[in-house]
């Protein structure tokens, strides 16, 4: 009605002017123009009655993970509507509250006070999938009044992250950084192993000493129920307090299984042991067993732990093992003979721990002893205590007895007849060389005598025929004397040589003996083993048998009657050149013993066993080594073995022969050297060492960056770069950077951005580090491509909406005025014919009213000037009539009719 009520005050008004028709028509249409397009404008603004406005307090807010967010605003809207609900969205084309998502369910609270206009969401329990822009809807009761505000509030979540080392060498600085995204100006809180620390920076500084390793974590203050998740810093140092404990505890008796424990305290924890016995190297390992531990096995034991940062050698353990007696064995005092009334005392010796206090005394064929102590004595030995005796040993962990010893008294008669006959020889060779020594000197005497005689009684040729004459018989004297004398001496050799044959021949004594090739033989575990001798017995005892036993035990007997060496033992004998063979397969620790020979006769008594025997040692190969070592660094791999080996050595890295052949193999520590060793000896190939491990350690190579998923990256993609390297040990600390910027933007093995926009578009690389050193990656780029294909993503990018909106506006303007246009357009043109119509009309009503002004037409007349042909108005159109004004001058002629002169309007027609 207003407008309407205004239209009509501009024509009326218009009637006075004193315009051409044609411009008043005109003007009234632009300007009715004008009017509607300021009352679409006005409209538009709330100014008629669409007063709808939403202001947010906060137009982002960044909250830790976890927390509770409120998002608050204040709004209003036209009075002339009724409110009826209010709600809060984050998706515009998607209208719905968000208590209707179930990812929102018992997280969402909606406080409003409707009195003040303020509207509050409370947002619990936040996640990196809330990031999102949310809205403030209301909705009155009339259809289609309904308004949400923008551009909303832009909601991000950051979790708290501790930046730090897992490792750090004892002390060193190191520091750990409390890092979030949003810019945070509380107090932090940190935590160690869950307690509280009294510190309050983002940065926390450490001298790492042993007791800084443990579980680190950080809040913000006043979100101490919001702690990040811990991480681990460990504080690297070598071995300290290194110790040998043994297993079980109390007294170690022989054939005990033992088990002895290195522990040391260190970080990381050592994996390299060694076992020492005084000075000899034992194994490796962080325990070392004797699974049947023997006497032998007494001593001192220590161990070494080492790991990358040193080593240190722990205090030794004494090991004491107590055993029962072994090698029991009896002396005869004095030795030798025994005669009829001899004093003899037989002595018991053992080996044992503890000693052996308690000893028994037995003859064969007796079921009871016949004394005890450690000596037995006999005061005097009659051919009634002639026998076998031995005696046993006793101690708490058991007892043995001694291999029997033989008493027999000699037959004193027969002694007596060799001890004359060999008395007498002697005293008939004595006398023999007396007389022979005596005649010798008679004769001699003689002979001077009567040469004497003959040179003063003869002349010269008187005595050469006496001589001639009387020495012509003691000649035959002398001779039979000299060949007496020579049968004599060649008799008592003779008889004196057969005496040396028959004592060496055994008629006179025994002739034993065994001869071993070796006093003692190393042998490789797993190996065969060759003892051999060679042998010698008298030759009027029949041999019957020959076998080998083993020393020390109890009863003397074959080998192969024990389980143990059942299938294993194998006799190589030959007695036409009387040498003798032990081969024994399959040699183990067990194994190692002295061997002896033994032969065995048809004669009762008559046999003997070799000793002393041959030692067998049973040593297994080992391969000592670290286990780890830097690249470049030089270390050696020995081939050790208590058996002093002169073959030729082969070693092995993973099970593949390597062309070296020396007991140390030295490397240079490449990381190809990485793997497997074991070594063997040439000839003995089955029987390699255990396999130990090298491991070379080095730094970050070949660090890269790769994108997921690959090809073109939309705006409001989920984008994850993920970081690889190669390293030993492998990398565990991964940073993310974007270049232009300072500090880190992330951390972990992978890089996420859950919705990709503009803002992150840039060149980012990564560093991966170990505890030997850090390499970061080449850089790769991340850029927008186009936009996103999904609606409901593409919304979360900030001012799509607001775009839209304006968008939106000035096509409506523009097509409003287009419209605006042509209608004016159309309007001009019909105006323009009418007005020619109206010209021929005013013309024909002029020459009409000269005429009548002639005769009776003094009056001003106003007429409709529309042509009586003209057709009928269309619709909705706006008729006026022509408006004809009096000449002035006519009005001076006639004063008479000026007082009854009025003026006539004709009729404004609006059809609506």
């Amino acid at each position: 009605m207003f407008c309407l009520q205004t239209l009509q005050t501009f024509a009326e008004e218009s009637y006075y002017d004193k315009v051409s028709s044609v411009k008043f028509g005109v003007v009234v249409k632009v300007r009715m123009a004008l009017v509607l397009l300021l009352i679409f404008l006005l409209m538009n603004s709330g100014v008629f009655g669409q007063d709808w406005n939403v202001n947010y307090k906060d137009n982002s807010i960044c909250a830790v993970k976890g927390s509770t967010v409120n998002m608050s605003c204040t709004y209003r809207y036209p009075q002339q509507y009724n409110l009826t609900e209010t709600l809060w969205i984050n998706k515009p084309i998607e209208i719905k509250s968000l208590k209707e998502y179930q990812e929102y369910k018992d997280r969402v609270e909606y406080i409003e006070d409707r009195q003040n206009k303020t509207a509050v969401l409370r947002l619990r329990n936040v996640t990196e999938n809330d990031e999102k822009v949310y809205y403030f809807r209301l909705i009155t009761a009339t259809e289609g009044q309904r308004w949400f505000g923008q551009p909303g509030i832009q909601l991000n979540v950051s979790a708290l992250q501790v930046q730090a080392p897992q490792q750090v060498l004892e002390k060193e600085t190191v520091n750990l950084t409390c890092r979030t995204t949003c810019n945070l100006t509380d107090r932090f809180i940190w935590y160690k192993n869950g307690q509280a620390l009294n510190f309050h920076s983002n940065i926390l500084q450490l001298q790492s000493v042993r007791s800084d390793s443990g579980s680190y974590s950080c809040a913000v203050r006043g979100q101490e129920h919001l702690p990040s998740p811990a991480v681990s810093l460990s504080v690297m140092y070598s071995p300290r307090n290194t110790s040998v404990s043994i297993s079980p505890s109390g007294e170690i008796v022989s054939g005990d299984s033992v088990t002895l424990n290195c522990s040391s305290d260190s970080n990381p924890p050592a994996l390299n042991f060694s076992w020492f016995r005084g000075e000899t190297f034992l194994g490796s390992g962080d325990t070392y067993s004797i699974s049947n531990i023997k006497s032998e096995a007494s001593g001192n034991y220590y161990c070494s732990a080492r790991n990358e940062h040193g080593s240190q050698f722990s205090a030794a353990l004494t090991v004491n093992v107590m055993y029962p007696p072994k090698s029991v064995s009896v002396s005869i005092s004095p030795s030798g003979e025994i005669v009829s009334g001899d004093s003899v005392t037989l002595n018991c010796s053992s080996d044992s721990n503890p000693p052996a206090l308690n000893f028994s005394w037995f003859k064969e064929d007796e079921t009871s002893a016949v004394g005890s102590g450690q000596s037995f004595s006999i005061s005097s030995f009659s051919s009634s205590f002639s026998g076998r005796f031995y005696c046993e040993a006793q101690n708490k962990y058991g007892s043995q007895r001694s291999a029997s010893v033989s008493l027999t008294v000699k037959d004193v008669g027969r002694l007596v007849i060799l001890y004359i006959s060999i008395g007498v020889i002697r005293g008939a060779a004595v006398i023999i060389m007396l007389l022979l020594i005596w005649r010798s000197r008679r004769m001699k005497k003689r002979n001077d005598t009567m040469e004497s005689q003959m040179n003063r009684s003869s002349p010269r040729h008187d005595r050469r025929k006496a001589c001639d004459v009387e020495l012509s018989e003691p000649v035959y004297e002398n001779v039979s004397s000299v060949k007496f004398g020579v049968v004599v001496k060649v008799r008592m050799a003779l008889v004196l040589l057969l005496i040396f044959l028959l004592m060496n021949s055994g008629v006179f004594g025994q002739d034993w003996n065994v001869n071993y090739k070796d006093n003692s033989i190393c042998a490789l575990k797993g190996s065969t083993v060759n003892i051999s001798c060679t042998y010698r017995y008298p030759q009027q005892y029949n041999l019957t048998e020959t076998l080998w036993i083993k020393k020390p035990d109890v009863d003397i007997k074959s080998l192969k009657e024990y389980q143990q060496y059942k299938d294993r033992v194998e006799y190589i004998e030959d007695r036409q050149n009387k040498t003798a063979v032990l081969r024994l397969h399959n040699v183990t620790e067990d194994d190692e013993k002295e061997y002896c020979f033994r032969l065995i006769t048809a004669t009762e008594g008559q046999q003997r066993i070799g000793e002393p025997g041959i030692q067998l040692k049973v040593s297994a190969l080992q391969v000592q080594a670290p286990q780890q070592v830097l690249e470049k660094e030089t270390v050696n791999l020995t081939c050790r073995t208590t058996c002093d080996l002169t073959d030729r050595f082969i070693w092995y890295k993973n099970g593949q022969a390597l062309n070296f052949h020396s007991d140390i193999l030295q490397l240079q520590s490449v990381r190809s050297d990485s793997g497997s060793y074991s070594c063997a000896v040439r000839g003995q190939e089955h029987l390699p060492s255990p396999a130990v491990s090298l491991s070379v350690m080095y730094s970050p190579r070949n660090t890269s960056v790769s994108i997921s998923p690959s090809g073109e990256i939309v705006s409001g993609d989920s984008v994850t770069l993920i970081c690889s390297s190669d390293s030993n040990p492998p990398a565990l600390n991964f940073s993310w950077f974007k270049e232009d910027e300072t500090s880190a933007v992330g951390s972990g093995q992978s890089f996420s951005i859950s919705s990709f926009s503009s803002s992150f578009s840039g060149r980012f690389y990564c560093e991966a580090q170990n505890k030997y050193g850090s390499q970061r990656s080449a850089s790769v780029s991340l850029t927008v491509k186009g936009v996103q294909r999904s609606a409901s993503v593409s919304l979360t990018v900030k001012g799509v909406w607001n775009i839209l909106y304006v968008i939106i506006v000035c096509a409506t303007i523009a097509i409003i005025a287009v419209f605006g246009l042509l209608f004016l357009l159309i309007l001009c043109i019909r105006n323009k014919r009418r007005n020619n119509d109206s010209k021929d009309s005013v013309q024909k009503k002029e020459s009409t009213g000269k005429s009548s002004e002639s005769g009776d037409g003094k009056d001003a007349s106003i007429q409709d000037c529309r042509d009586k042909d003209t057709k009928e108005p269309e619709e909705d159109e706006i008729q006026y009539a022509s408006i004809t004004i009096q000449n002035p001058a006519t009005e001076d002629k006639s004063t008479s009719q000026e007082k009854d002169l009025s003026v006539i309007y004709s009729s404004v027609m609006i059809q609506t």
